[in-house]
């Protein structure tokens, strides 16, 4: 994994961890915040993943044809 993607992992489960601590000791509406941000973190943290993925198959496929 590169830096950036256990970063965003690290941030992903961190919010989730608040989202749930906010949710237990407050109310929805204070934790929305921290759900919303898990949704994103997951979500960039997936799209780096395919695109280094992706990338590497393009690097891998143009080494190939050489």
């Amino acid at each position: 994994m590169k830096i950036m993607e256990i970063i965003w992992l690290i941030m992903g489960l961190s919010a989730l961890g608040a989202g749930i601590h906010a949710f237990v000791h407050e109310d929805m509406k204070r934790s929305t915040v921290f759900f919303v941000m898990v949704v994103i973190s997951f979500f960039i943290f997936t799209m780096r993943i395919r695109m280094r993925k992706k990338k590497e198959g393009n690097n891998s496929s143009s080494n190939n044809e050489e």
